[in-house]
Formats: structure tokens, C-alpha cells, sequence
């Protein structure tokens, strides 16, 4: 751990008024159901791919199957939050569980060495309770199509417990739209 990593679950307790990351055992309902489901995603891929026009949108819609499928379990219900931000999705277990999911969708391969930023934190306001947060991580491959959008299928996927992470602080200075309509336009259409 260099001195600029920051444990996950500090910064989530920090952030979040106090909340705890709950550490996720392999043997959790909801992990043994979701590979389950996972796995047969990954099976159909082969058959039915994912269309997008860039991954993001094909992550969604891995998002949109995650959600009914755990809403569909009887161990759970995905519940509403706003779009934007961390989690993706959060679930009530019936079993008095709370879990926390981040969907990530990668075109780079299972065993890659890749630095670039893969995972982005910036408020805990979604974080209500203390839970579980898993990250599931679908990798992905185009493939060759004929349509306007991409299409992609499904190479591999994992979970993991986020308990551990370790997160490092990017400083960043930006701007907006409102930002740019402050400035002097030079030309334009």
C-alpha cells in the first residue's frame, strides 16, 4: 500500500455518514445465484450478443439483466436510485442483507495488466445502510456485425468483494456547459 492508496471502506464510511462495507463471503446467497446466472448469461452470449453503439451501453443493458434476474430470485429486490453514481444497483435481501453492485464492462482481457482507471467514486449519497458492495465484471469482445451499432459477446465475468479495495484520489479541475456559455463565442455554425 503506497502512501496515495485509500482503503474502500474508510472513504465509504467517511462519505457516507458512518456506513460499513460488510465484508461478502463466497458462500452468500445471493454471489452463489448470481454466478449461476452469470454462467448462463455467458452461455447465451454465444448464441444472442449485446448491441451497442460504445461498451457503456452494453453494460447497461447487463445492468437491465442483473436487476431482473435478482428481482426475480425471491431473495431479493433491486431498489429505485437515481441513475448517476455509484452503486449501479441496490439490493434489500429478504433475509435482512443489504448489497450494494457495481457493474463494470471491459473490452480488455481477463488476465490484462491494464492501469488505466477502471473504477470512479465520488459521493456516498446512494450509500443508505451498511452492506455488502460487490463489483461484477463482465469482459467483453466485439464481433464482426452488419447493423449500425456494435455488437459484443460476452468472453468471461467475475465478482468480487469490494471490502478491500483500495482507491487513490485523483485531483481533477473541470468545467460544463453552463461553464462554457460564460465565454466569448470566436466563431461557430
Amino acid at each position: 500500500m503506497t502512501s496515495n492508496d485509500v482503503p474502500f471502506a474508510d472513504l465509504i464510511s467517511h462519505m457516507s455518514g458512518g456506513k460499513s462495507i460488510i465484508p461478502t463471503p463466497k458462500n452468500h446467497p445471493l454471489i452463489q445465484a448470481l454466478a449461476k446466472n452469470l454462467n448462463t448469461m455467458l452461455k447465451n452470449s454465444r448464441h444472442t450478443n449485446y448491441v451497442g453503439g460504445r461498451i457503456n451501453e452494453v453494460g447497461t443493458s447487463l445492468e437491465s439483466e442483473i436487476k431482473s434476474f435478482i428481482d426475480a430470485s425471491g431473495l431479493g429486490t433491486c431498489v429505485p436510485k437515481p441513475r448517476a453514481g455509484y452503486p449501479d444497483l441496490a439490493v434489500s435481501m429478504h433475509n435482512g442483507d443489504d448489497m450494494y453492485i457495481e457493474v463494470k464492462t471491459t473490452s480488455e482481457k481477463p488476465d490484462s495488466k491494464s492501469t488505466f482507471r477502471a473504477f470512479f467514486f465520488s459521493s456516498g449519497k446512494h450509500i443508505q445502510t451498511d452492506a455488502h458492495h460487490i463489483l461484477i465484471h463482465f469482459f467483453v469482445n466485439r464481433v464482426p456485425s452488419t447493423g449500425t451499432k456494435a455488437q459484443f459477446e460476452l468472453i468471461a465475468w467475475t465478482i468480487r468483494d469490494l471490502h478491500s479495495l483500495k482507491v487513490r484520489l485523483k485531483k481533477e479541475y473541470n468545467a460544463n456547459m453552463k461553464d462554457f456559455k460564460q465565454l466569448p463565442v470566436l466563431a461557430s455554425s
